[in-house]
């Protein structure tokens, strides 16, 4: 390897036992970058979102394999198992489905055309077969927008007024001014005819750097409860109510089950082919967080059950003013 080659390698932020890119400024002016940094987190957020029980594969490859294409292919080769990926095709079924799958690894060596459900097992990471990159995408460019916005806010706001001058010598005796007020003295200009060759002019505010950090909020928890994670958005100063804690329950629980029931639908028939005995179950955290938001749902149909049902008596038995003002007219009658 070429000593240039060797000095990028080592210089690379992203080399994992490199110390040399610790203090670099980020680049914000790099979009494409900043889009790949939100993706690759949340990548990692969601990459453990199930767990697998007495499975062979590693659960890494299935799942990033699952959330970034849709689909995995899962195949064993000398007794044992791996996650391959290939192209779909063949003879579309009746339902407009592929049949098979062109499979290619150098490592393993191996080729070959399969027909799924027979030769191999296609799980899919939901019922559409999208993955979940073309939601994080949205939401990662979103969010690096909003970041370079909120990054260029902040530099100009370090100028409040831009000086514009009509020759050199005006220029460095506004440059030793403020090169003084950094330095911590006070900058004064020896020469008033300097003043006449000087114009500031105010520069205008685009937006609070608040109103960056609100929307930041809104995109990142609308992403996060659509993960299947809690993220109220909620900007008001007061406590929430159990309303507000229960607004987004509901579409928690949409993804995040239609992902689980196609991996149980592809551990099942793994284990149908194999003779395995694989299990898939949410993790811990979403499981929690699901079984919270169920609890929620049900501790509001219960109150709200409860309120009809007071209505209701209340509705059928008169008040004693009521009964007051009957037995009055009774006795009048």
């Amino acid at each position: 390897m070429a000593k240039k080659q060797v000095e990028e390698y080592w210089e690379n932020e992203y080399y994992a036992y490199s110390l040399n890119a610790l203090g670099k400024p980020f680049d914000f002016k790099n979009k494409s970058r900043l889009v790949g940094s939100f993706v690759s987190y949340f990548f990692n957020k969601v990459c453990r979102m199930f767990e697998y029980e007495d499975f062979d594969i590693p659960v890494r490859e299935v799942e990033l394999s699952l959330i970034k294409r849709g689909y995995v292919c899962l195949k064993e080769i000398d007794g044992k198992g791996y996650a391959l990926w290939g192209g779909l095709g063949g003879v579309p079924n009746a339902y407009y489905l592929p049949t098979t799958i062109v499979v290619a690894n150098p490592y393993l060596k191996y080729n070959a055309t399969l027909t799924i459900d027979k030769d191999c097992v296609v799980g899919w990471n939901d019922t559409t077969h999208i993955g979940l990159y073309p939601l994080i995408q949205k939401y990662a460019t979103l969010l690096a927008e909003i970041e370079l916005s909120a990054d260029i806010k902040v530099i100009l706001s370090r100028l409040a007024y831009l000086i514009s001058v009509g020759d050199n010598k005006t220029k460095a005796s506004v440059e030793k001014v403020i090169k003084d007020l950094y330095d911590g003295e006070i900058g004064i200009a020896l020469d008033n005819a300097l003043l006449e060759k000087l114009s500031t002019n105010p520069l205008t505010d685009s937006g609070k750097v608040g109103d960056f950090i609100e929307l930041e909020q809104y995109y990142l928890s609308r992403l996060l409860n659509e993960l299947g994670l809690s993220s109220n958005y909620n900007m008001k100063r007061e406590s929430l109510n159990s309303n507000e804690t229960q607004l987004e329950g509901d579409n928690e629980l949409t993804l995040v089950q239609d992902m689980l029931k196609c991996r149980e639908e592809m551990i099942e028939k793994y284990n149908k082919m194999y003779n395995k005995h694989a299990k898939v179950k949410l993790s811990p955290l979403w499981m929690n967080n699901r079984v919270e938001n169920i609890q929620l749902v049900k501790d509001e149909i219960t109150d709200g059950e409860i309120e009809i049902k007071a209505l209701e008596q209340g509705a059928s038995q008169p008040s004693e003013d009521n009964k007051g003002k009957d037995g009055e007219e009774d006795e009048k009658e």
